[in-house]
Parts: C-alpha cells; structure tokens; sequence
C-alpha cells in the first residue's frame, strides 16, 4: 500500500480546512490520524477517499490519482466509513453486501457469501439476520467496517470508530480492525484516544491547523509533540503497549 497526497488544499466553500498537505505513507498496517477539534481530520479522510475534490494538488493511492478515477474504481481501491452509522431496516448481511457494489452493480448470491463469510472473519456471524435498527452502537461500528471489508479494497479509512463506545465494545472494535490488518488491509482512522494512538498503529500522524504537524511511529512521539500539537501540557506516562498520554493543563 502507498498513499501520496501532495500539496493538497481542500474545504468547503470558501473555507480552506487542508493547507498544502503532502503526506506519503507505504508499506503500512494501521495509521492513526490525530489533532485537536477542527484541524483537518475528516476532511483529511474525505479527500482521500475521493469524496471531496482538492482545490489544489493530487491523491495517489497505489499509482492511481485518486480525483480522475470514476466513483466505481475509487470504490475498488478505497473504502471509507463515516464517524456516524446508519440506520435502517436492513439485515446486517444484506447491509454488509452493499459493500460489493463497486465489483457488480448488484447484490448477487455471491455477494451475499462474501457478506457472510466477512461477518465470520470478523466474528459477528451471529448478526447475520438481525437489523441494523436493532443493533447496539458496537455492533452497529462492527457491521460498518464489516461493509468496508466486504468491498476488498486495500485501504479503508475509518473517521472516529471508537467514539461513544464502552470499554468492551472499543475493545471488540480493535480486535477486528487487527483483524482486518491481518487479512491484508491497511486502515487509516482518526481518533481522539491518545492511549490508543500511542500503542495500536504503525503509525501516528498528527495535524493542526490544516498542516501536517509530524509524522511518526508511536514510540517516537514525545511529549513535546503532543503538547505543540494540541497547546496543552501532556505527559506520557508508561512504556510500548501501556503507554498513555495525560493532560496536565494550558501551557
């Protein structure tokens, strides 16, 4: 997997979110995106995903720029699940189904085996038959990136999926998205969790201001760094899979 974004301004409307961003990424299982509220995450994300159009600048992901290519082809290299889950009436296989779309333009009996056969790898093939209305906010998480794998494009980006989710819940989250790595998908996802940017991904981006603040592996980011990031005093306490990040106070 590499994803390039070079010089890449986007917003909406007048408003510039992104500010000259260039970013390359390679050969990576799970990517954290962090910063503060209003620094360029989603948009971070959208772009990616081909949803919103750069004023200036190109995305690459795998040698195909990303805003020339047709909604069908982005769809076979990139999958994108938003921070907020749908509901519907839906069952959770036919909703998971969906996600092939892009490789036929309908939901077929194949699609419907590929639907369950992800539902198991993910270890929620017991949702199958229940509707999505009728889901638990974890499950409801679990059931979108489901879709997402089901679509079998290399990268899925992910905005907020452990928001509003229980400490089991989040921990069933995670499972599947190292599962996910597992099957040979690389994730982009942000997060506000700085105990989770700092041990689950191969690597941490941080944003601010519609910049790139820096890019690193979690072992590297000091405190220094999250403090300029998000203008508070932070302390990391811990060390490799129980590293955590306190806030102290305004600097």
């Amino acid at each position: 997997m590499e994803l390039v974004l070079r010089d890449v301004w986007a917003g909406y409307g007048s408003r510039s979110v992104l500010r000259g961003v260039s970013l390359h990424l390679r050969d990576f299982s799970l990517a954290a995106v962090i910063g503060p509220n209003g620094s360029g995450k989603t948009t971070l994300l959208r772009v990616v995903a081909g949803l919103i159009k750069p004023r200036r600048g190109e995305v690459i992901i795998n040698g195909v720029r990303i805003d020339g290519a047709s909604p069908r082809d982005r769809a076979r290299i990139v999958s994108y699940v938003p921070q907020r889950d749908p509901v519907c009436e839906l069952e959770v296989v036919e909703y998971v189904a969906l996600g092939r779309y892009p490789h036929g333009g309908s939901i077929d009996r194949r699609s419907i085996e590929i639907a369950r056969e992800t539902l198991r790898e993910l270890g929620i093939e017991h949702l199958a038959s229940r509707r999505l209305s009728r889901l638990s906010g974890g499950e409801l998480r679990l059931a979108s990136i489901a879709r997402a794998l089901a679509q079998r494009s290399p990268l899925i980006l992910l905005d907020e999926p452990l928001e509003s989710l229980d400490p089991r819940n989040r921990a069933v989250v995670l499972r599947a998205l190292r599962r996910a790595t597992s099957m040979g998908h690389s994730i982009i996802l942000t997060t506000h969790d700085l105990g989770v940017a700092l041990t689950a991904p191969s690597i941490v981006v941080g944003i601010r201001d519609g910049r790139i603040a820096f890019v690193k592996a979690p072992a590297q980011i000091s405190s220094r760094d999250l403090e300029s990031l998000y203008g508070v005093e932070i302390e990391i306490v811990g060390d490799g899979c129980r590293r955590a990040a306190i806030a102290i106070g305004s600097r």
